[in-house]
């Protein structure tokens, strides 16, 4: 019976939908319902990492990444926004982020925020690395990144009070 009522939900929710370029996925996380997408856009399509988090949150991480000099100051709000999965719509044209430190430094932000996806298999490194060419640049340049050599720094554990503002280190 339940399986029959979840069918008449989500058709009802979709109805009219195109979702051809659409993964919807339902994750069950504290006994609340997500429905995540992650786009595999066509070509001029607009993508982005899947969603994940909210806009307050990511106005905070925004701000945050501007202040401590990871992204350009002049880097589009909403387009960041939108890029990062925190907000699923944009109008207009999608703007790259403009990244400024290190290709290995890029590559542990993208992770971070893109952690649950990538645990849960929602996203693979190499679609990861992709999407990561594709909507930022550095110098210039798409920014392809770096091998994983993870390197203690202070930048790092930036990002991580950054990304994970709550976590606890021991």
């Amino acid at each position: 019976m339940e399986n029959m009522e979840s069918k008449g939900m989500f058709e009802g929710l979709f109805k009219g939908a195109d979702l051809s370029e659409a993964q919807i996925i339902v994750v069950n996380e504290s006994g609340g319902t997500v429905i995540n997408h992650q786009h595999a856009a066509n070509e001029g399509g607009k993508r982005h990492f899947p969603l994940d988090g909210n806009e307050k949150q990511g106005r905070e991480v925004y701000q945050q990444l501007i202040n401590e000099r990871f992204i350009a100051p002049d880097c589009d709000e909403d387009s960041f926004l939108f890029i990062m999965g925190y907000k699923a719509e944009i109008n207009g044209e999608v703007k790259q982020i403009v990244w400024l430190q290190t290709k290995q430094l890029a590559r542990e932000f993208v992770t971070l925020k893109n952690q649950k996806a990538i645990d849960s298999k929602l996203l693979r490194m190499a679609t990861l690395e992709e999407l990561t060419e594709k909507l930022f640049v550095k110098d210039g340049k798409p920014l392809k990144l770096a091998k994983n050599k993870p390197v203690i720094s202070s930048e790092s554990d930036t990002l991580l009070k950054i990304m994970r503002p709550k976590a606890t280190t021991y």
